[in-house]
């Protein structure tokens, strides 16, 4: 039931998959909101990515691991974690990618500068915090980017037991080229697909009944364990989620923490050959009576919501299913 699909490539892109960016000219704003950027959030085993001013100036393209285990070094850029609780360090953190982002968009201003994104993986070492009373451990921790020859970043980093996130098409993890093309995360299509391996699309929609395979990252500890940087073996390691769906009767479902559900998937765990990748195979529950909401591709509209959760986050995806006797 454990299926790889082919729209996964380790988790990161091959080498020139980024056009050359420029190189650190001046200061550059990375992020805004209402709330602070930091701490950030992370979870043992979870794949994330993080952005740094000021280190990476003269990576022009992708620096991309190309062995497993992963290195804990890639173009001159290394992580380690630093925490209160035992193991606390510093254990290097296992790296994937690193890449520049260039901080304008539009032609009309450059140069402008660049960003440097590291694809990491947190060790499974993290301890992480409670997230529920009695708070057995409060652990602090923290990610310290260093460069040869360079300077040092740190930022500190809240230990949660997972900090899941479904991946869609156009995430920097799957493809740092990402990072470099204007659009909303709300608009990339969840990696959601068939046994073959296919996305579940509004052409190519999931029938009631069928078995399929979503995949994400940041599920949190797993069992059997198994070592940060390593690539997960046949037997794949199991992680508990919970699983809910929704059918939109009146508009699109939101995603939803589903922990409180008496669903559970066909299997949640990493997935076979990959670092730090999880999958939730689950079986498309059959139509409500009547139903006959159908997907609208043009209007990208779908008709069922599929939540997934754990202890301290949750997210979802949204997927198309044939309504019988419907194009």
């Amino acid at each position: 039931m454990r299926q790889k699909s082919r729209y996964l490539i380790l988790i990161v892109c091959i080498a020139g998959c980024l056009s050359p960016a420029f190189e650190q000219t001046s200061p550059a704003v990375v992020g805004s909101d209402y709330t602070a950027s930091v701490p950030i959030f992370i979870a043992p085993g979870g794949l994330t990515t993080i952005f740094v001013l000021g280190i990476g100036n003269k990576i022009v393209q992708p620096v991309v691991a190309t062995t497993v285990p992963l290195p804990t070094k890639l173009g001159g850029i290394s992580v380690s974690l630093k925490q209160t609780e035992s193991p606390q360090g510093p254990i290097a953190v296992p790296l994937l990618a690193v890449f520049p982002v260039n901080a304008c968009r539009s032609l009309v201003f450059q140069p402008c500068g660049t960003i440097t994104g590291i694809n990491l993986q947190i060790p499974f070492e993290l301890v992480p915090t409670s997230s529920t009373p009695p708070i057995l451990v409060t652990n602090y921790a923290q990610l310290v980017v260093s460069e040869e020859g360079g300077g040092q970043a740190t930022v500190e980093a809240m230990p949660l037991t997972d900090r899941i996130h479904i991946l869609r098409t156009g995430d920097t993890l799957t493809n740092p080229a990402a990072a470099n093309i204007d659009w909303p995360l709300s608009t990339l299509d969840t990696v959601v697909t068939h046994a073959d391996g296919t996305l579940v699309t509004g052409a190519n929609p999931a029938q009631p009944g069928e078995t399929l395979v979503l995949y994400a990252v940041g599920l949190g500890p797993v069992t059997p364990p198994v070592k940060s940087g390593d690539a997960t073996p046949a037997s794949a390691p199991m992680a508990y989620v919970s699983i809910a769906f929704d059918f939109n009767f009146h508009g699109e479902v939101s995603p939803h923490n589903p922990t409180l559900s008496s669903d559970t998937p066909v299997f949640s765990g990493l997935t076979p050959g990959f670092v730090g990748l999880y999958q939730v195979n689950f079986v498309v529950p059959n139509l409500p009576p009547n139903y006959l909401v159908a997907c609208n591709t043009e209007l990208g509209r779908t008709n069922l919501t599929v939540s997934i959760g754990r202890g301290s986050s949750f997210d979802g995806a949204k997927i198309c299913v044939q309504i019988k006797g419907q194009p």
